[in-house]
């Protein structure tokens, strides 16, 4: 891979310009205060076709990895090998840096293109801290699916609903989604525990970066709604933090989902526990303010329902391939790892005992968890 700053052609010109482009401001503060739909727009008018989806997905990590700070962002990418000024940042995000350069040669473009790529790679590695390697369970596998049958254009129904106990996994494969799918595509939040839809609307006006300016909350509302499309995809999980149990007429927070959903045509996927009110009621047909709701999803029947217990071959799976757990060791402890992980607490003692185990064995320089990094609580 080829490092930008040994690149004439990718050095950024000085920003300090006497004639600048009409409209476009000389220096631009360390912070990001744009948002993703300004953004894109600046993009599309910009920047060159075959760049435009790598310089969205790099205001993307922006705002979602370094918390819209360009040194941040400096500083990651210079881990990864490309050393640039903030300067380059700012333009090569605002365009600036496609307008000064008119004639940008194959080779800046590429660095530029290798650079994002860096990034996502570091991207992709922070994620999995944890582990070595992601397992695509077949747990996972339906989410994925379900959410990819949402999300087509013409679907009838739109919204979606998965629904399944703590500890199965359930978070990990939506944020998973959520990353694999960030280019301005999909947005993951957790469900406020204050339930308001103040709360609600801030939490999604984060994932937009639209909260870093002073605005009032109606130009707030406006353009969250124009950060949103019919090829854009909100989840949020734990969706039955929004229900209200004192009055279940008044869903003020569903309702403004529903028309957010209904002016937009964007996906919305609520992911929720089997032993919530909001589920109960929800799957109660003689609810009938709940119809309308249940009906957008496509009714009952199109609820994504996850087993009670994560089955056997996930749990073999994320074994053998999230922990890199040795396959004679799968087989010699089988019965507790299977108990441990299909126990009260779901997947989370599982992986806990295998995450001490991948350390031990990455300190004693082990590709794999043998048996005397193995230790099992006495319950498993």
């Amino acid at each position: 891979m080829s490092n930008p700053q040994k690149n004439k052609d990718a050095e950024p010109p000085s920003t300090e310009l006497t004639t600048p482009a009409k409209g476009i401001v000389a220096k631009n503060p360390v912070g990001w205060t744009m948002s993703q739909a300004e953004h894109e727009n600046v993009v599309r008018a910009r920047v060159p076709d075959e760049l435009q989806e790598a310089v969205i997905w790099l205001g993307m990590f922006l705002t979602s990895r370094c918390q819209n700070s360009k040194a941040r962002l400096r500083h990651i990418a210079k881990d990864a090998g490309f050393s640039q000024s903030l300067d380059y940042f700012t333009q090569v995000l605002d365009g600036r840096y496609f307008i000064y350069n008119p004639n940008l040669g194959a080779k800046g473009r590429a660095n530029i293109a290798a650079m994002v790529e860096a990034l996502q790679e570091w991207d992709r590695r922070k994620q999995n801290t944890a582990l070595v390697n992601f397992a695509a369970t077949s747990l996972y596998e339906g989410i994925i699916n379900y959410i990819t049958a949402k999300r087509v254009l013409d679907t009838v129904c739109k919204w979606g609903a998965i629904i399944g106990h703590n500890g199965l996994g359930k978070s990990t494969a939506l944020q998973k989604f959520k990353d694999d799918n960030n280019h301005k595509q999909t947005v993951y939040i957790e469900a406020p525990t204050a339930r308001t839809l103040t709360d609600l609307q801030f939490k999604l006006c984060e994932c937009y970066n639209i909260v870093n300016r002073r605005i009032t909350r109606k130009e707030m509302e406006r353009e969250l709604r124009d950060n949103i499309s019919e090829s854009k995809t909100i989840i949020i999980d734990n969706a039955q933090r929004l229900w209200n149990r004192a009055n279940q007429q008044d869903q003020m927070c569903l309702n403004w989902l529903q028309e957010i959903q209904d002016d937009t045509k964007c996906t919305i996927i609520l992911s929720w526990t089997p032993v919530s009110d909001m589920h109960k009621a929800m799957s109660d047909e003689n609810v009938l303010h709940l119809r309308q709701f249940v009906g957008r999803i496509g009714g009952l029947e199109e609820f994504h329902i996850l087993p009670e217990k994560i089955p056997a071959e996930d749990v073999k799976l994320i074994a053998r391939e999230s922990f890199l757990l040795h396959p004679a060791l799968w087989t010699e402890h089988k019965e507790a790892l299977l108990k441990l992980a299909r126990g009260p607490y779901n997947l989370r003692p599982f992986c806990l005992a295998l995450q001490k185990a991948r350390r031990r064995a990455t300190a004693a320089e082990s590709k794999y968890i043998e048996a005397e990094h193995l230790v099992l609580p006495a319950t498993a």
